[in-house]
């Protein structure tokens, strides 16, 4: 691991360059970082398997349909995913949301349709069903998958006055419930959202999406101008993010984001691997492209 100086120096050169570290000396080599105008005192995370060992958007996605939670309101949004591959709806919420997750699974539907089909399956909710999902979500085993080192970067960051923001693919309102038992204000994550029309959830997307190109839009809202100083994330659904910030932290990525950083990275980025979960289930490092496991 080079020293905080080295680092700095690393910084200054174009070279794609990948430096494993854990938790001490990533902490130590974010000080280390040079005043820029350019860029924000401030950390952007994403939240699955970034924060924690789970997808906070599949796992409600999934208690709701085993449950059978979904509304009737649902069903034209999911429709028109099931045409877009080309799939016929079924007639029925549940199965039509349980179609286009297996079409996911199958790798006949993209990321955008399973963000899309596992935010717009609330419609007809309000924000407190959601959130009340979330909490439950977190009472059930959420809570326990999150890094054992998630809080003390969080914390550390905080320290060295860092403004600490969550941009993540998962639905809004669930991300945000989830944030907050973290100590980060609520105001301060992003998800995927629709519209909301007199307190209830539509099947109406509103932009941005929180994914790829999206996340940088969604970071704007905070920053401006301005790019991150350090950016957190898994897959290349964040790389947008990663390549904006002056320091970019790959946690457990995914084949193709470290082939991707690779390639289109300027100089320093880090590879950092969590241990464990609160739970105390070692983490393993990611085989798949796959956001949804």
């Amino acid at each position: 691991m080079p020293s905080a100086r080295d680092t700095a120096a690393l910084l200054m050169y174009d070279a794609p360059t990948m430096i494993d570290v854990d938790q001490h000396q990533l902490i130590d080599a974010i000080r280390a970082l040079p005043d820029d105008p350019r860029y924000a005192r401030a950390a952007i995370f994403d939240a699955d398997h970034t924060l924690w060992s789970a997808d906070l958007g599949d796992d409600a996605f999934r208690l709701a349909l085993r449950e059978r939670m979904f509304r009737e309101e649902a069903g034209p949004g999911l429709r028109r995913i099931l045409e877009r591959i080309r799939e016929s709806p079924t007639g029925d919420v549940h199965e039509d949301a349980a179609l286009i997750h297996a079409r996911y699974m199958e790798g006949a539907a993209s990321e955008q349709d399973i963000i899309e089909a596992e935010l717009i399956c609330y419609a007809g909710w309000s924000i407190d069903a959601l959130r009340e999902l979330a909490r439950r979500l977190l009472r059930e085993g959420l809570k326990s998958s999150y890094h054992e080192e998630t809080e003390p970067i969080v914390r550390a960051l905080e320290a060295e006055g860092y403004r600490i923001h969550v941009v993540s693919g998962s639905p809004h309102w669930l991300v945000q419930e989830a944030v907050e038992s973290l100590g980060v204000h609520a105001d301060h994550a992003v998800g995927a959202r629709v519209r909301v029309e007199g307190g209830v959830l539509t099947d109406k997307l509103e932009a941005p999406v929180t994914f790829w190109e999206g996340k940088v839009e969604a970071f704007r809202l905070w920053l401006g101008a301005q790019n991150p100083k350090v950016v957190f994330g898994d897959s290349d659904g964040d790389l947008a993010m990663l390549l904006s910030a002056q320091l970019a932290v790959a946690v457990n990525p995914r084949p193709g984001l470290k082939a991707a950083l690779e390639d289109r990275r300027n100089g320093v980025w880090y590879h950092f691997m969590p241990q464990r979960t609160l739970a105390g289930r070692v983490i393993v490092a990611h085989d798949t492209d796959r956001i949804i496991l």
